[in-house]
């Protein structure tokens, strides 16, 4: 699951990435299904932040449980009381991974 979201204000940037960083990351991963997340970011050209967030979904439960679990929803609800009228609304898209047999056509490649 990736997300994609602006800071456009600078001033916000300690705050969110404190946030974002601490108790919402932790949060994540206690969300169903959820086993890991990474953020990327890059400085737009008028100063501001552009985010990249992705998600790896275990895919048990199936990825539409986890969106509509309380915790998932909880985690929503916390982004946009606490950001969205600093960053504007988030993109989320669903992104499935393909395998043909024991091949795994995703990245990176599994352990082992």
């Amino acid at each position: 699951m990736v997300a994609s979201f602006e800071l456009p204000d600078t001033g916000w940037i300690k705050a969110f990435n404190d946030w974002y960083s601490g108790p919402h990351v932790a949060d994540v991963l206690q969300a169903p299904g959820i086993t890991a997340a990474q953020r990327y970011w890059w400085r737009r050209r008028d100063g501001g932040y552009r985010f990249l967030a992705v998600y790896r979904h275990s895919g048990e439960p199936a990825v539409e449980v986890t969106l509509s679990s309380p915790e998932w929803l909880a985690l929503m609800q916390d982004f946009q009381d606490r950001w969205a009228a600093k960053t504007g609304p988030a993109n989320w898209q669903v992104y499935r991974t393909l395998g043909i047999g024991d091949e795994y056509l995703g990245w990176p490649p599994p352990p082992g």
